[in-house]
């Protein structure tokens, strides 16, 4: 890709005010780029060509000042949602790990677990080998089943799901499919991305690709509990305590899962972690999506500041 870089050297022209002004000009020359390719993108030639209708040099100066100021305190106040919004996502984080590896009871007597990732748990919990509490499933596809993909984003859904969701092309398999794995409701998957982000617990059934590792509860367990164990940081942290991943491509495996103790704890307080942790992280999340909400106000809010002055829609108010 050929990058295009702007050098002002046109005299009467303010640095500063080009800036603004092509930073509101630039979206619709990607708009025309785009319109002929499919790579968006701006060309030498639509720059060479493109007319520029400025205000003298003193009002850009004027323009420049009031729009430096402004989108600098826009600027601030974002900074600060943005950080909120971190606090808040670290936040809920530290919820979901004291709540799975703790229970819900502060006062709880405590005992040693001989487990290295996890070395305190509820004296009432008891350690047991994961590969006993969840079994590598190799059912193979079925008919019938849709494919699957496995998001840390969306967590397991259809490929044509995935595809609507992030506009992105994807061409499903029409090849090899007798390998496909079948995935049912509260099925555990693993992925290369699981060190990063948890397993994923699918909802839906369907198939998905024979690299990725489905796991099967072989006792009665409240999936939600191990759906958001999976997500813990510590859980997170220990699995990829068994990876090496300097070699490009390796995937993670069942025999890494395994290498990770889990722990057994009554069905009765695994529903209410879940229940506790279903409630607590749609309240934490519904106020990051409003911090969101307010960043992309602020956002827009900035570039219609910009716009309307550089455009002259609105003038900049001169103190006598």
């Amino acid at each position: 890709h050929q990058r295009v870089y702007i050098i002002n050297n046109i005299r009467g022209i303010d640095s500063s005010f080009l800036f603004y002004y092509m930073s509101n000009i630039f979206p619709k020359l990607m708009d025309k780029g785009s319109a002929q390719s499919t790579v968006p993108s701006i060309r030498l030639p639509m720059l060479l060509n493109f007319t520029l209708a400025l205000p003298d040099k003193k009002k850009q100066n004027l323009i420049a000042d009031f729009l430096d100021s402004k989108c600098s305190e826009i600027d601030a106040t974002a900074e600060d949602i943005q950080k909120e919004i971190s606090l808040l996502e670290d936040y809920k984080k530290s919820v979901i790990t004291e709540a799975v590896t703790k229970g819900l009871n502060p006062d709880a007597e405590m005992k040693d677990s001989g487990v290295k990732w996890l070395p305190k748990i509820p004296k009432h919990w008891k350690v047991i080998p994961s590969k006993y509490l969840f079994a590598n499933s190799d059912i193979r596809r079925q008919t019938g089943d849709e494919q699957l993909t496995a998001s840390q984003k969306y967590g397991i859904i259809t490929q044509k799901d995935y595809t609507a969701k992030e506009n992105a092309q994807i061409v499903l398999a029409t090849q090899g499919l007798e390998k496909w794995k079948h995935v049912e409701p509260n099925d555990f998957i693993i992925s290369l991305r699981s060190f990063q982000g948890g397993l994923e617990m699918s909802e839906i059934t369907g198939c998905i690709t024979w690299h990725y590792v489905v796991l099967k509860a072989q006792k009665e367990v409240c999936h939600k509990y191990y759906k958001w164990l999976f997500k813990s940081a510590r859980y997170i942290n220990a699995l990829q305590g068994t990876c090496n991943f300097i070699r490009d491509g390796q995937d993670l495996r069942f025999s890494n899962f395994a290498l990770v103790p889990l722990f057994e704890l009554p069905l009765a307080e695994q529903q209410q972690i879940a229940d506790f942790l279903d409630t607590k992280c749609s309240e934490i999340d519904a106020i990051i999506a409003d911090k969101k909400r307010q960043r992309g106000i602020l956002t827009e809010y900035k570039k219609s500041l910009i716009y309307e002055y550089v455009t002259g829609k609105k003038e900049v108010p001169v103190h006598e």
